[in-house]
C-alpha cells in the first residue's frame, strides 16, 4: 500500500501526500508487453490481496482497483495506489456512498450509491484485474454482463491453469454473495 506521509486540507479540498514511487503501472506492462507470466503475475496478484485484507480489517474498502491503479517497481513489488475512492464500510450492511467506479473492473453493487457493500466488492475487482493481467483484454463490464456472457479467461489464453481460470470466475461473479 503506498504511504501516506501528510494530509492537509486546502481551497476546500482533501490533500494527501505520497512518495513518488518509480516503476511503471500493471497496466501499461501489460499493454507493452500483452498478457504477463503466470508466476508473475500470482506474486502481483499476491501483494496486492495482501494489501487489501490489511484494509479490509480496518473496514476500508478500496473501491477502484485496477491495472492502472497498481504500480509495479523494478524490484518487482506490487504497490496498491490511488486510495481517493476509498470508503469504510461495515460488512453487508446498506450504506449510502457515492456512485464512483471503473467500468470492467467494478462489480454491479457499485452502480448504485445506495448498496450493500462488503469485501467481495473488491474481490471482484481483484479477479477483474487477474483477468486483464492474464489475457491482456479488459473484463466486460458488469451491467453488460447481466445480458451478455462474458469470455472465459481460458477461452482467451489456453496457457492460463484450470485453476487460475475457476478462482477468476468466482471472484467476478455477478451476486456478490457467490464470489
Amino acid at each position: 500500500i503506498v504511504r501516506v506521509i501528510d494530509v492537509f486540507e486546502e481551497n476546500e479540498t482533501s490533500y494527501i501526500v505520497m512518495p513518488f514511487i518509480e516503476g511503471k503501472t500493471l497496466e501499461s506492462l501489460v499493454e507493452k508487453n500483452g498478457p504477463l507470466d503466470y508466476g508473475l503475475t500470482v506474486n502481483y496478484i499476491g501483494q496486492i490481496a495482501n494489501a487489501v485484507g490489511y484494509i479490509h480489517k480496518r473496514n476500508i474498502l478500496h473501491r477502484d482497483i485496477k491495472p492502472d491503479n497498481i504500480m509495479i517497481t523494478a524490484d518487482n513489488h506490487a504497490i496498491l495506489i490511488d486510495f481517493g475512492s476509498a470508503r469504510e464500510f461495515i460488512q453487508d450492511k446498506t450504506q449510502h456512498q457515492t456512485s464512483i467506479l471503473t467500468k470492467g473492473y467494478a462489480p454491479i453493487e457499485q452502480y448504485s450509491s445506495n448498496s450493500r457493500k462488503g469485501a467481495y466488492t473488491d474481490i471482484y475487482s481483484l479477479g477483474a484485474v487477474l483477468y486483464y493481467v492474464l489475457t491482456g483484454t479488459k473484463p466486460m463490464d458488469a451491467t453488460e454482463r447481466l445480458y451478455d456472457t462474458m469470455p472465459e479467461p481460458k477461452q482467451i489464453n489456453s496457457q492460463i491453469t484450470n485453476t487460475a481460470n475457476k478462482t477468476i470466475i468466482k471472484a467476478m461473479q455477478i451476486k456478490p454473495e457467490d464470489r
